[in-house]
């Protein structure tokens, strides 16, 4: 933020700016508070082995969802992920 121009931003518009910052801090208080209730409900119904699944792949879904090119290297090392936790369960 310091290499931004988010001091002088605030310096001029100081309501929106703040009010901004506060919506930013509202959304990600809650955001992650609701996110860490869903992911413990998942952890107390399953096993810990899925939800560590689950953790792995949220990210290559999130990527088609926003539009995020998906490379072959991204494949790859979803696969190699996969194959590790398979790997784990077998055993």
């Amino acid at each position: 933020m310091i290499l931004s121009d988010v001091v002088h931003t605030v310096r001029v518009n100081t309501n929106t700016a703040l009010s901004s910052i506060v919506y930013l801090m509202i959304l990600g208080v809650f955001g992650t508070a609701i996110a860490q209730i869903y992911f413990n409900k998942l952890a107390q119904r399953t096993s810990a082995l899925f939800v560590t699944l689950t953790t792995f792949v949220i990210p290559v879904f999130i990527g088609f969802f926003i539009g995020e090119e998906i490379m072959l290297l991204h494949i790859a090392g979803l696969l190699i992920i996969l194959s590790g936790i398979y790997s784990v369960v077998k055993s």
